[in-house]
């Protein structure tokens, strides 16, 4: 059972399910279940006791038993046993035994949805008075005075607007979430952290290893989320805090992709029980990792290490209608960009690739011969293999768009073509090359 509280409003004391306990309050607002902090027992008292333990062992004849978490089912065995497969070192399904093969436009089917564990994303929290205007000075979107509720999407940069990571801002009544790249959160912590002055009243958080992070992606969410009565009052880059056998909730309707969906943020207590709410209801079905990765790669999204790095700055990375307030007032990295745009100075831009042969990231892009790119990221599919890849914006002197264009790859024939999650200026090509 779900109930539905105010965004934020983590004070209530409602407990909705069979007797179970309700979730941790503060003062801040939802605070995610910290690990145990239990109290530490003078030395004397745990030495004491640990005697006795031994003794009781010794006089049964009996081997100690290690029954943390005994009788509890783990997110990754509750997965395992409907099918997921892992590749060794994740800790999120590679993909699921009979899944099927998903592309763009199968998400835009108004009966289509598929989930992903998307676990092993960064999640930082925000706290402290100053955290609205913290943000809206560390990151590249208007975050000061944003609503309760609101979802944004931002970019966190360098002081010459190199990128760190892309990222969603979810606005909470007493702290925002910062949804960030898998294994980022320790660097973007240490960045935001190192920017917080002695008068600023702000607290960051890593409290990713407290959460689990589940996406629904598909035209077809929104009927799933109207079966469980969360999708009548919910729009679009919106979110609302519920409240689901005691521990909070987190729905947002918006995706990393851009593509339509919804994301859970979910307290790791209740991870599985979440988990198998979503397999039982009708025309949903899990992906792995490879399949999200693929579909990463097709509507262009670009991801930290792979498109987003120093080398780029936000505006190549095509996050101008998404991430970016050019007008904004002063923040790190927005000299850089206003700039770049008002120059219209980009000189290289993402554009996808498709091939039937093998495409592989770290490869030379070549137009007639000549070097325009490099590929960025890549992945096979059904058919061939599909590629990112940041190719120049002007050739000869003159625009040039890859849209539609034979090039070639590591020896490989391939066709560009353009993506639906960038936004680039419409005079791009036009500046200095």
């Amino acid at each position: 059972p779900i109930a539905i509280m105010p965004c934020g409003a983590a004070g209530t004391t409602t407990t909705v399910g069979s007797g179970a306990p309700a979730h941790r309050r503060g003062r801040s607002g939802w605070i995610p279940r910290p690990p145990s902090q239990g109290r530490r027992r003078p030395a004397a008292v745990k030495t004491e006791r640990r005697r006795s333990s031994r003794h009781l062992v010794r006089s049964l004849d009996l081997e100690p038993l290690d029954v943390d978490g005994w009788g509890e089912t783990t997110l990754r065995e509750a997965q395992e046993a409907t099918g997921a497969v892992f590749d060794a070192g994740t800790t999120v399904p590679t993909r699921f035994e009979g899944e099927e093969v998903v592309s763009e436009a199968d998400l835009l089917s108004q009966d289509r949805c598929v989930f992903c564990d998307l676990s092993d994303a960064s999640v930082l929290q925000v706290r402290g008075e100053d955290r609205l205007a913290f943000l809206h000075n560390q990151s590249t979107a208007s975050v000061e005075g944003v609503e309760t509720g609101r979802v944004v999407e931002t970019a966190f940069v360098t002081a010459k607007a190199g990128m760190i990571d892309a990222a969603s801002l979810l606005v909470q009544k007493q702290s925002v979430l910062v949804l960030a790249s898998a294994g980022g959160a320790a660097s973007l912590a240490a960045h935001l952290e190192k920017h917080i002055f002695p008068r600023d009243d702000v607290v960051v958080s890593d409290v990713s290893s407290n959460l689990s992070v589940f996406s629904l992606l598909g035209s077809g969410s929104t009927a799933v989320m109207e079966r469980l009565g969360l999708a009548h009052d919910l729009g679009q880059n919106r979110q609302v805090l519920v409240s689901f056998q005691g521990y909070p909730l987190c729905i947002a309707r918006a995706t990393v992709l851009g593509v339509p969906g919804y994301t859970w943020i979910v307290d790791n207590t209740i991870a599985v029980e979440a988990w198998e709410l979503l397999l039982g209801l009708e025309n949903t079905a899990p992906i792995g990792s490879a399949a999200y990765e693929a579909l990463r790669i097709e509507v262009g999204r670009p991801k930290m290490g792979s498109e987003l790095t120093e080398d780029w700055n936000p505006l190549e990375a095509g996050l101008l209608g998404r991430c970016l307030d050019v007008e904004k007032g002063c923040s790190i990295g927005q000299e850089v960009i206003k700039r770049v745009h008002a120059k219209n100075g980009i000189t290289r831009r993402l554009w996808g690739l498709s091939s039937e042969g093998l495409l592989q990231e770290g490869e030379d892009i070549l137009h007639e011969g000549k070097k325009v790119g490099t590929v960025t990221s890549a992945c096979e599919v059904a058919g061939g293999s599909v590629a990112l890849g940041y190719i120049r914006t002007r050739m000869a002197g003159a625009p040039f768009s890859a849209e539609g264009k034979a090039l070639s790859v590591g020896g490989v024939v391939a066709t560009g073509a353009s993506l639906t999650y960038t936004d680039y200026p419409t005079a791009l090509g036009e500046g200095e090359g």
